[in-house]
């Protein structure tokens, strides 16, 4: 969503308000001008008025941000929402400035990985080495 969308909908809450609340204003007659003042002005709305047309706006702003709010958790947490962390490193060790193994665990697999400079290589997949001493390959496919 774009910086313009709330900024309308800001200024929506604010405006609405004013134009569902506001008295119709017409011109004075002549009759009544003179009556009432020599300049015809609108009428000035009551303070109790303008506390609640006020009190009601901010309510409505507040009510949005807190819904903006509730909605941003609730998204975050679809996004994170996973029963745990899969993936652990449980052992690191440098070999030399450049290169390092890594002891990693996936759900209840155990990988040993190699890193030199920006090159990553799996060395040894233990669950890949348990089903191979389980089942080995034939004699045609170990070539």
């Amino acid at each position: 969503m774009s910086v313009r969308g709330p900024a309308f909908l800001l200024a929506l809450t604010l405006l609405v308000p004013s134009y569902i609340w506001g008295q119709p204003t017409e011109a004075p007659r002549p009759a009544q001008r003179a009556a009432a003042s020599s300049i015809g002005f609108k009428a000035e709305p009551s303070l109790t008025e303008q506390l609640l047309r006020t009190g009601a706006t901010f309510g409505l702003l507040a009510l949005g941000l807190v819904g903006a709010a509730y909605a941003y958790r609730y998204l975050q947490g679809q996004r994170l929402a996973r029963p745990g962390r899969r993936l652990k490193v449980v052992e690191t060790l440098a070999l030399a400035p450049k290169t390092r193994l890594f002891l990693v665990e996936l759900d209840d697999h155990t990988i040993l990985l190699g890193q030199h400079g920006v090159t990553l290589s799996v060395l040894s997949d233990h669950a890949r080495l348990q089903e191979e001493a389980r089942d080995p390959p034939a004699a045609s496919e170990r070539r």
